[in-house]
């Protein structure tokens, strides 16, 4: 293993690691504060600045650890190859795709039942919009983004 493949290897746990260690202090206030909010205090509030220091403050190494490879790979020009290249593009093929869907293997009641499934998708989406769920949805739609940009 190169020392690129274990930088790139080492950053990628660090990274995960340090996301998933925020979205677990996240959720953990957010949990407190509800039990808080539970028992009687409506007008607590749950994420104030003290509370996101005291949960950010057992992370700072991790995160400082973080950056500090993160400037050091770019400091020394490591990086993916390939992130900079596009994507390969691939001409679409009718007979290709149907036999990855449906493989030789594939009795018939499997692919009668993948028919069944599509068609009661289909018809269930189709009386939705009948009944009146896609005005629901685009009024609830429309309301909520209004309420987070401000607007509302």
């Amino acid at each position: 293993m190169t020392r690129k493949k274990l930088y790139m290897i080492i950053v990628s746990v660090l990274c995960a690691l340090t996301a998933a260690l925020l979205a677990g202090s996240a959720i953990r206030m957010y949990v407190q504060g509800a039990a808080v909010r539970a028992s009687g205090d409506l007008f607590y509030y749950i994420y104030t600045r003290e509370k996101v220091g005291a949960a950010l403050l057992p992370l700072l190494p991790l995160m400082a650890g973080t950056l500090a490879f993160i400037v050091a790979g770019w400091i020394l020009g490591i990086k993916d190859e390939t992130a900079d290249k596009p994507a390969a593009l691939k001409v679409f093929d009718l007979k290709e795709s149907v036999k990855k869907a449906v493989p030789a293997a594939a009795s018939c009641r499997t692919v009668i039942l993948r028919l069944v499934i599509l068609i009661a998708a289909v018809v269930l989406i189709v009386l939705g919009v009948l009944n009146g769920g896609l005005d629901d949805m685009f009024a609830k739609g429309a309301s909520i983004c209004t309420e987070c940009v401000g607007l509302g």
